[in-house]
């Protein structure tokens, strides 16, 4: 708290320096050895004769410092109002499954079990059977609201609807 006080104080100074000054080459030399630029580019405003030139370059070089802390300022506006929808939804999402658990009523966890009572009624091969668990355990660390849950659901569902070792007798004779 004492560092902004003395930061904000500082500022609070150096505006009231800067609207105190009447000689422009003052000004110029104020504002240009309290910038931020490095010491060549000072070197440089120092080696211009004519205070025109001066005042040219300390005015382009704290445009370019503006539209930077504009940028930055955008950037960081735009991450944290990202992050902050981020961290709402998350919490969002927690809310919901500590309730869908008291209410005992987990619409994950029921289509994970849906699966598993479908799974278990097909006589499918042993290949086919590995996979499937390994697909249901991946589905059951799968966030359900990332797009690559719903992707592996269909799959899973596709898999359970498919006749495993069921035949039907098909007569292709046409003229019967």
């Amino acid at each position: 708290m004492a560092t902004a006080f003395v930061v904000f104080s500082q500022q609070k100074d150096s505006v009231f320096a800067i609207k105190n000054i009447e000689s422009p080459t003052f000004l110029v030399n104020f504002v240009s050895s309290n910038m931020s630029a490095d010491v060549e580019y000072k070197q440089r405003i120092l080696e211009k004769r004519a205070l025109h030139e001066r005042a040219m370059m300390v005015l382009e070089f704290l445009t370019k410092e503006q539209q930077m802390l504009e940028l930055k300022n955008d950037i960081q506006s735009k991450v944290k109002s990202d992050i902050d929808r981020q961290q709402r939804e998350f919490f969002l999402h927690q809310q919901m499954k500590q309730i869908q658990e008291e209410l005992g009523e987990n619409p994950v966890d029921q289509e994970i079990h849906e699966l598993e009572e479908k799974a278990a009624k097909k006589k499918w091969p042993e290949k086919v059977a590995k996979a499937y668990q390994k697909e249901i355990d991946k589905l059951s660390r799968l966030n359900p609201s990332s797009p690559e849950y719903s992707v592996q659901l269909n799959f899973l569902d596709t898999l359970t609807d498919l006749p495993w070792g069921e035949y039907s007798k098909d007569n292709f004779d046409l003229y019967v």
